[in-house]
């Protein structure tokens, strides 16, 4: 029974980490899934990096166009030098500003100057283009490994779930065995030749029924776990309702069928390589920075 268990779990937790697009758990899962999803700090903060990353794209995406830009000064003095230099800087000198009363004593002014121009890059040496692909590339990191982070916590909260059902199932079979056993057992009748069997196959079957009462408690311990699991992972208690053998054979068949598919690179290898062609990029825009631009 041991080791038909750990089969069974060896082929589940396979299997949900290979789930295929058009895999569907029950109506309860679903609803389970989407809780989890939905409160998972974890994938708030992985998708707001998304968008961060995608404005950043956007941003340096329009390397090319023109820049507007605006500046302003403005200062009070009664100093004299600052005077004559902020009379220059506007323009505004009249020839009474010369005389040497107004020269050494021109009391305190308000001076402000603004001015607004644009900025049109028509050679970079290739730096912003570099710049720009490796945000490209960063973006479509940030995309894999969020992608990669949705996967692994519904592969998570999938492989408990369905663990607690299939523990559902063998506790069912456990119980079986241990009323047949409890009922030959409570049939022997020392002395009596109408026994099923001798007594040395008593004492066996007490002993299979002591090692069926410890492969209780073992699944029992391992169910309470998972559970404890989801409920981590919910943030409250969960109530999970026992379901029939077929069904739930039917939904572990949906899962297992999902093997059925050709090796697909990773999300998490995806990341990695986007990041990698990002890196390479910025290597390029660093050569860059030095050459002359116009």
């Amino acid at each position: 029974l041991g080791d038909d268990m750990n089969v069974k779990i060896k082929m589940l937790v396979f299997s949900l980490l290979l789930i295929s697009a058009n895999g569907h758990a029950d109506e309860e899962f679903d609803q389970l899934w989407k809780t989890i999803a939905e409160r998972s700090f974890h994938l708030k903060s992985s998708e707001e990096q998304v968008l961060a990353s995608e404005k950043n794209k956007t941003r340096m995406g329009h390397h090319w166009l023109p820049t507007l830009y605006a500046t302003g000064t403005s200062y009070m003095s009664n100093d004299p030098g600052a005077n004559m230099f902020g009379l220059l800087s506007e323009r505004s000198i009249k020839q009474s500003d010369f005389a040497p009363d107004s020269l050494n004593h021109p009391g305190t002014n308000l001076f402000t100057k603004a001015s607004v121009g644009v900025n049109m890059p028509l050679y970079e040496g290739g730096m912003k283009i570099s710049m720009a692909k490796a945000s490209d590339f960063q973006f479509e990191a940030k995309k894999a490994e969020n992608n990669s982070h949705k996967k692994e916590l519904f592969s998570e909260v999938a492989k408990s779930y369905f663990l607690i059902k299939s523990f559902d199932k063998y506790s069912q079979d456990i119980t079986k065995i241990q009323k047949t056993l409890d009922s030959i057992i409570g049939k022997y009748q020392i002395g009596n030749k109408s026994n099923m069997l001798g007594y040395s196959g008593l004492l066996g079957l007490k002993s299979l029924k002591n090692r069926i009462l410890a492969l209780t408690d073992e699944t029992q311990t391992k169910q309470r776990t998972y559970l404890q699991s989801l409920e981590e992972l919910n943030g409250e208690k969960i109530h999970l309702k026992k379901r029939d053998d077929e069904h739930y054979l039917d939904d572990l068949n949906q899962y297992l069928s999902s093997t059925q598919r050709e090796y697909q690179e990773t999300q998490r290898v995806n990341a990695l390589n986007q990041k990698a062609k990002a890196a390479s990029e910025m290597i390029g825009a660093e050569k860059s920075r030095n050459l002359p631009r116009v």
